[in-house]
């Protein structure tokens, strides 16, 4: 299984991160996957991350510097939530105040458009 998968629903590019551990190597190849999507103006990204169970601080860095540049360029990288990391240390690196995070991938592809029910769409809840 590849540690990155990229999917296109609705206009909106969905990369999976299927890692338990996203540590500096994965957020080196992150980096170049995202550049790549803003180079190419790709405006509506979802990142799902909800496999994550450690995720360091380069890693997060790399969410937040990336995040800062779609806003830039006038895209929007919405993330879904790590579902098996303690809530407590988002909250107290304050990676929520700087990233777009959701539980789900159906609320974070529904943002972009309220009118397209995804849930709907062969998406489970963890999806």
């Amino acid at each position: 299984m590849e540690d990155f998968v990229k999917e296109y629903l609705y206009g909106v590019i969905l990369i999976k991160v299927n890692l338990t551990r996203a540590t500096l190597r994965e957020a080196q190849e992150l980096k170049q996957i995202l550049e790549e999507e803003i180079t190419i103006q790709h405006k509506k990204l979802v990142l799902d991350i909800s496999q994550c169970e450690f995720i360091d601080s380069t890693f997060f860095g790399v969410l937040i510097f990336e995040h800062k540049k779609m806003i830039a360029s006038g895209g929007i990288l919405n993330i879904v939530r790590p579902i098996n990391t303690n809530g407590n240390f988002l909250h107290l690196t304050q990676v929520l105040d700087y990233l777009n995070m959701y539980e789900t991938r159906s609320e974070a592809v529904e943002y972009f458009d309220k009118n397209i029910p995804i849930q709907n769409k062969n998406l489970n809840k963890n999806e």
